[in-house]
Protein backbone atom coordinates (compact mmCIF):
# COMPACT_ATOMS: atom_id res chain seq x y z
CA UNK A 1 0.00 0.00 0.00
CA UNK A 2 1.13 3.41 -0.89
CA UNK A 3 0.41 6.23 1.42
CA UNK A 4 -0.15 9.03 -1.12
CA UNK A 5 -0.55 12.80 0.05
CA UNK A 6 -1.42 15.19 -2.69
CA UNK A 7 1.26 17.61 -1.85
CA UNK A 8 3.42 18.00 -4.86
CA UNK A 9 6.43 18.06 -2.35
CA UNK A 10 5.78 14.56 -1.47
CA UNK A 11 5.55 12.89 -5.01
CA UNK A 12 8.87 13.02 -5.76
CA UNK A 13 10.60 10.63 -3.73
CA UNK A 14 7.69 8.12 -5.16
CA UNK A 15 9.82 7.68 -8.21
CA UNK A 16 12.06 5.70 -6.56
CA UNK A 17 9.10 3.17 -6.98
CA UNK A 18 9.82 2.64 -10.30
CA UNK A 19 13.59 1.37 -9.23
CA UNK A 20 12.17 -0.67 -6.81
CA UNK A 21 12.33 -4.86 -8.00
CA UNK A 22 8.51 -5.37 -7.33
CA UNK A 23 7.23 -8.68 -8.71
CA UNK A 24 5.13 -8.29 -12.12
CA UNK A 25 2.60 -10.03 -9.86
CA UNK A 26 2.47 -7.35 -7.15
CA UNK A 27 -0.42 -5.76 -6.24
CA UNK A 28 -0.25 -2.00 -5.36
CA UNK A 29 -2.85 0.18 -4.02
CA UNK A 30 -2.41 4.00 -3.98
CA UNK A 31 -3.95 5.56 -0.87
CA UNK A 32 -5.17 9.12 -0.44
CA UNK A 33 -6.48 9.39 3.24
CA UNK A 34 -9.42 12.29 3.92
CA UNK A 35 -9.70 14.16 6.87
CA UNK A 36 -13.11 14.49 7.29
CA UNK A 37 -13.97 16.82 10.34
CA UNK A 38 -11.35 19.53 10.05
CA UNK A 39 -12.28 23.25 8.99
CA UNK A 40 -10.99 26.51 10.64
CA UNK A 41 -13.42 29.03 10.45
CA UNK A 42 -11.99 32.30 12.01
CA UNK A 43 -10.75 31.60 15.22
CA UNK A 44 -13.24 28.90 16.21
CA UNK A 45 -13.04 25.47 15.47
CA UNK A 46 -15.97 23.45 14.13
CA UNK A 47 -16.26 19.91 13.84
CA UNK A 48 -18.39 19.05 10.43
CA UNK A 49 -18.93 16.20 8.58
CA UNK A 50 -18.81 15.66 4.59
CA UNK A 51 -21.65 15.72 3.05
CA UNK A 52 -22.39 12.22 0.86
CA UNK A 53 -22.24 14.51 -2.18
CA UNK A 54 -18.93 16.55 -0.99
CA UNK A 55 -17.34 13.03 -0.56
CA UNK A 56 -18.29 11.91 -3.96
CA UNK A 57 -17.18 15.08 -5.37
CA UNK A 58 -13.84 14.71 -3.04
CA UNK A 59 -13.35 11.16 -4.01
CA UNK A 60 -13.51 11.91 -8.18
CA UNK A 61 -11.22 14.54 -7.77
CA UNK A 62 -8.95 12.17 -5.66
CA UNK A 63 -9.29 9.34 -7.75
CA UNK A 64 -8.24 11.59 -10.93
CA UNK A 65 -5.08 12.73 -9.34
CA UNK A 66 -3.74 9.07 -8.12
CA UNK A 67 -4.62 7.97 -11.57
CA UNK A 68 -1.99 10.74 -13.02
CA UNK A 69 0.22 9.68 -10.53
CA UNK A 70 -0.21 5.76 -11.38
CA UNK A 71 0.17 6.41 -15.19
CA UNK A 72 3.76 8.50 -14.03
CA UNK A 73 4.89 5.81 -12.25
CA UNK A 74 3.79 2.23 -13.38
CA UNK A 75 3.52 0.24 -16.56
CA UNK A 76 -0.12 -0.03 -18.08
CA UNK A 77 0.04 -3.15 -17.00
CA UNK A 78 0.83 -2.93 -13.47
CA UNK A 79 -1.70 -4.57 -10.99
CA UNK A 80 -2.33 -0.75 -9.46
CA UNK A 81 -5.83 0.28 -7.84
CA UNK A 82 -6.51 3.51 -6.10
CA UNK A 83 -8.50 3.71 -2.50
CA UNK A 84 -9.59 7.16 -1.01
CA UNK A 85 -10.47 6.53 2.60
CA UNK A 86 -12.22 9.47 4.89
CA UNK A 87 -12.05 9.41 8.75
CA UNK A 88 -11.44 11.86 10.94
CA UNK A 89 -8.18 10.23 13.01
CA UNK A 90 -6.26 9.15 9.20
CA UNK A 91 -3.69 7.81 11.22
CA UNK A 92 -5.77 5.47 12.89
CA UNK A 93 -8.03 4.55 9.80
CA UNK A 94 -4.89 3.84 7.51
CA UNK A 95 -3.09 1.67 10.16
CA UNK A 96 -6.28 -0.63 10.38
CA UNK A 97 -7.67 -0.37 6.63
CA UNK A 98 -3.50 -2.15 6.00
CA UNK A 99 -4.44 -4.92 9.17
CA UNK A 100 -7.97 -5.22 7.35
CA UNK A 101 -6.47 -5.74 4.14
CA UNK A 102 -3.47 -7.95 4.98
CA UNK A 103 -0.91 -5.59 3.40
CA UNK A 104 2.59 -7.22 3.12
CA UNK A 105 4.14 -3.36 2.68
CA UNK A 106 3.31 -0.06 3.20
CA UNK A 107 5.19 2.80 1.61
CA UNK A 108 5.24 6.44 2.96
CA UNK A 109 7.22 9.74 1.31
CA UNK A 110 8.48 12.25 3.36
CA UNK A 111 10.22 15.52 2.67
CA UNK A 112 11.92 15.65 5.66
CA UNK A 113 14.34 18.47 6.37
CA UNK A 114 15.31 17.84 9.70
CA UNK A 115 16.01 14.40 10.97
CA UNK A 116 14.34 11.82 9.41
CA UNK A 117 10.78 12.73 10.14
CA UNK A 118 8.76 15.41 9.12
CA UNK A 119 5.82 14.00 9.53
CA UNK A 120 3.47 12.55 12.27
CA UNK A 121 1.62 10.17 10.02
CA UNK A 122 4.74 8.72 8.47
CA UNK A 123 5.75 8.12 12.36
CA UNK A 124 2.66 6.32 12.77
CA UNK A 125 2.86 4.47 10.55
CA UNK A 126 6.59 3.00 11.61
CA UNK A 127 5.23 2.98 15.45
CA UNK A 128 2.00 0.77 14.61
CA UNK A 129 1.66 -0.47 11.25
CA UNK A 130 0.79 -4.28 11.11
CA UNK A 131 2.94 -4.27 8.38
CA UNK A 132 6.31 -3.38 7.41
CA UNK A 133 7.01 0.23 6.22
CA UNK A 134 9.11 1.79 3.69
CA UNK A 135 9.69 5.32 4.15
CA UNK A 136 10.78 7.23 1.21
CA UNK A 137 12.36 10.37 1.02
Amino acid sequence: FVAVSLEKETHKPFHYLKELPLSPDAEIQLVHMVTENAKIDGMQFALRFLSKEEKQKIEEDVTYKLQSLKNELFSPNSKVTTKVLFDSNIRAAFTEYVSKEKADLVIVATRARHGFFDSSFAQHQVRYSPANVLVLR
